[in-house]
């Protein structure tokens, strides 16, 4: 078979059924086996937004995300996005097409050879395989070995294949199943940790979880055992969601966007402290705080042995979260569920979020606290939530409380504005269920046209709600944090308010500018019944400060470390 029949075989035998692309000459072939087969092909406004796009798909199904682009500018336009896949740990596999062999190195256009300007030696580093299918049988060997990294590495991978090698003819012959060619998921995981891990989980006075995105497949397995424990649960801002946060063991987010409750859970005389799925990085750690270290053990559940002791001295379970967890439910067995007399004397003293009252504000301009609450009582019982980075996302994580079978996709680990844009698109794509994408003015300006890529493949049920805020919000807040008023730095405000909702009628959707409270519901209900993507330009309080202490904290901690006074 020829080369591109190969890489269209593999993305139906993977179940795939989108693929993202930003159409070219030289990714024409592999466009053309695609358009022969059911796949349903999505285009980008460039290459960054679809593979951003693919990045969401693959974090909402579980399945590779695959985009398709040229090679030259589209890689280098990909490569940020393929390295918030690589923090993130999605599987996405990018195909670009490459000039000719015959031409490589002869001054071609969009030369990205080892010839031209080496794309392969740039996407190395945010890779899990970065290669050239320079011949036939390479480029399918290339071929099966990028889904199989991509899959088993939960990391991305790049392939550049020659236009000339696309359509020829190769020897490696299309797998007969998924089992054929590679592993499924990892499900193993250490057998003497689960041991040891069940030994102090079955002997603590004051366990408590901490839930990290790692575990969003694990997410029954994370309730059995924090519901046989009796312990207080508290998740990463990016695994928001996996513990359904109206649950009574909840206690919401802790670090970044955390509430006093979520703080002091897991802090407050804690004697033995289990992470699932989290690296604890600064985000999910209060910047490296030693007070999350517990009085008798720390353990960490993760597939990458590499994270175990980075930060902290913990006790290792290696293994993916939903194998680990149901082997340590098992060893842990049945046990005398113990009432925390201090756990419950904590959610009587400490509140859940800072400014309760917020949420029922009637003030103008709207309270983004208000937003989130109307947010919340409208919010599709299956829904996906996508927040993009600086104020939207600590809203969300900090106010937005997701019932069971609602989920959330907040990419911290790289944290690029925009980013969850596009991806949102793949997330609805991916889930097949109904996706808001809460972000913000200037993040919309950077990406927002991705709306009409949404607009084209006539995808519903796909709701974006703007923090009209004049500008980067967080940026301006933090800033007079950290230099105080008057501090004379250019932090992105907006001195022209732009309208989202017009932008988005312009490209074929439905926008509307909501400036009033009372009329969030109406607003909200008419985004979710619309069978067009809307975009809800809210215009909310440029003063309101989300919970940023922590991320304030941890770049004063920073500057002070490197002797700086400011």
């Amino acid at each position: 078979m020829r080369v591109v029949d190969l890489f269209a075989g593999l993305v139906e035998l993977e179940k795939i059924d989108c693929v993202f692309t930003v159409p070219g000459g030289t990714a024409l072939p592999l466009l053309r086996a695609l358009s022969r087969t059911a796949v349903r092909v999505v285009v980008g406004k460039d290459e960054a937004g679809a593979a951003y796009a693919a990045d969401g798909y693959a974090f909402a199904s579980g399945k590779p995300g695959v985009v398709v682009t040229i090679g030259g500018p589209g890689v280098t336009n990909a490569l940020t996005a393929l390295c918030c896949s690589r923090a993130q740990g999605n599987p996405v596999v990018l195909l670009s097409g490459e000039v000719a062999t015959s031409s490589m190195g002869r001054g071609a256009v969009q030369d990205g050879s080892d010839l031209g300007i080496d794309v392969l030696a740039m996407s190395r580093p945010a890779t899990a395989l970065s290669a050239a299918g320079d011949a036939p049988d390479k480029a399918g060997f290339a071929l099966l070995e990028a889904f199989r990294r991509a899959m088993t590495e939960q990391r991305p991978v790049h392939v550049s294949l020659p236009l000339d090698v696309q359509v020829a003819q190769t020897r490696v012959a299309l797998p007969a199943s998924v089992p054929d060619y590679r592993c499924p998921a990892r499900a193993t995981f250490g057998v003497e940790g689960v041991r040891a891990a069940a030994q102090y989980l079955r002997s603590a006075e004051r366990p408590a979880l901490l839930v990290g995105s790692g575990a969003r497949h694990a997410s029954e397995q994370v309730l059995v055992l924090a519901e046989t424990l009796g312990c207080p649960v508290a998740t990463t801002c990016g695994a928001k969601g996996v513990f359904p946060e109206d649950h009574p063991l909840s206690v919401g987010v802790f670090s970044f966007g955390s509430g006093p409750l979520g703080r002091r859970a897991l802090v407050d005389g804690v004697d033995v402290l289990c992470a699932v799925g989290s690296r604890l990085g600064e985000f999910s750690s209060m910047n490296f705080s030693r007070e999350l270290v517990p009085t008798r053990a720390f353990i960490q559940i993760d597939q990458d042995r590499l994270r175990f002791g980075r930060n902290y001295e913990v006790v290792p379970v290696v293994g993916d979260a939903r194998a680990a967890l149901a082997a340590l439910i098992r060893e842990i067995g049945r046990v005398e569920t113990r009432r925390d007399a201090r756990f419950e004397a904590l959610k009587q003293r400490e509140p859940r979020v800072v400014h309760a009252a917020l949420q029922r504000s009637s003030a103008v301009p709207i309270r983004p606290e208000r937003l989130m609450h109307e947010l919340e009582l409208l919010l599709p019982r299956e829904a996906w939530v996508v927040a993009d980075i600086g104020t939207s996302c600590l809203f969300v994580a900090h106010y937005l409380k997701l019932a069971r079978g609602q989920k959330s996709y907040i990419p911290m680990e790289w944290s690029c504005m925009a980013h969850p844009l596009a991806a949102s698109i793949g997330v609805r794509l991916g889930s097949r269920c109904p996706t808001v994408c809460v972000t913000g003015d200037a993040a919309f300006l950077s990406k927002g046209l991705e709306l009409h890529a949404a607009v084209e493949a006539r995808v519903s049920g796909l709701v974006w709600v703007v923090l009209s805020n004049r500008g980067h919000g967080l940026v301006r807040l933090g800033t007079e944090k950290l230099l105080g008023p008057g501090h004379g730095v250019e932090a992105g405000d907006f001195r022209t308010l732009p309208n989202a909702a017009e932008i988005a009628r312009a490209v074929g959707a439905i926008g509307r500018v909501v400036e009033r409270p009372e009329d969030l519901p109406e607003a909200l209900a008419a985004a979710f019944r619309a069978e067009l993507p809307v975009v809800l330009d809210v215009r909310v309080d440029p003063t309101a400060e989300p919970p940023m202490t922590d991320r304030i904290q941890g770049l004063k901690n920073a500057q002070a470390d490197s002797g700086s006074e400011r």
